[in-house]
């Protein structure tokens, strides 16, 4: 096969998907989200902790992107698979949801809430790195979480935003003995105990450290 044949190839399939994903829009909402979420769930499962992510799965993610209001939930699942492309790719899906209104992520973040453990720190990661001004706030419900990891991650995040207004809910913690391990500051690969209070006192001082640099 000679390489114009294969670009016409190729044109025509794109002009197919483009026909065919046309025609799974204009299907109603709930069936569009059920069967994305089947899909989903079946490539999530069938994807090991270091294994390629399969075009069906990349493929769907984008649908469930353009979903009208089940983006999120329907997404929400992948922010805690064991591999970390596939918790990278559902992130960069829930931030192109948040360009239109962070609102968008409500479902997700309730549902990572509960759920607690990575579906949670991966959450607080995709609020902050959204340039909501909410995020913040939305951030900060994660500090009461039980889980001590949700917290910490929840506490760097803050400091990452570099948010003033988040230094009055950081002090109410920077007596909190509770412990948690966190990646040494090396790549050695290594753990260290942490305070929870000493984390918010360090976060403190980086978001106070920010705005001494912004005035100057």
């Amino acid at each position: 096969m000679d390489a114009r044949r294969i670009v016409e190839e190729i044109i025509g399939l794109d002009e197919k998907i483009a026909g065919l994903r046309d025609r799974f829009e204009q299907l109603p909402e709930k069936d569009r989200a059920a069967a994305l979420e089947r899909v989903l769930e079946e490539t999530r499962k069938a994807t090991g902790e270091e294994d390629a992510l399969p075009l069906a799965m990349v493929r769907a993610t984008d649908l469930a992107v353009a979903l009208e209001t089940l983006a999120a939930t329907t997404l929400a699942p992948g922010l805690e698979h064991d591999n970390p492309d596939v918790r990278h790719m559902t992130g960069e899906a829930m931030l192109n949801l948040v360009e239109d209104d962070v609102e968008r992520l409500r479902p997700a973040m309730d549902w990572a809430a509960e759920r607690g453990g990575a579906a949670a720190e991966e959450m607080i990661f995709v609020l902050a790195a959204t340039d909501d001004d909410e995020a913040p706030r939305l951030i900060e419900r994660f500090l009461g979480h039980a889980e001590t990891n949700v917290v910490a991650a929840a506490i760097e995040a803050l400091a990452d935003t570099g948010d003033e207004q988040s230094i009055t809910v950081l002090e109410d913690l920077v007596d909190d003995q509770r412990e948690v391990k966190v990646d040494a500051d090396d790549e050695s690969g290594d753990q260290e105990t942490w305070r929870i209070g000493d984390i918010a006192r360090e976060a403190i001082e980086m978001i106070e450290k920010d705005l001494d640099a912004e005035e100057d």
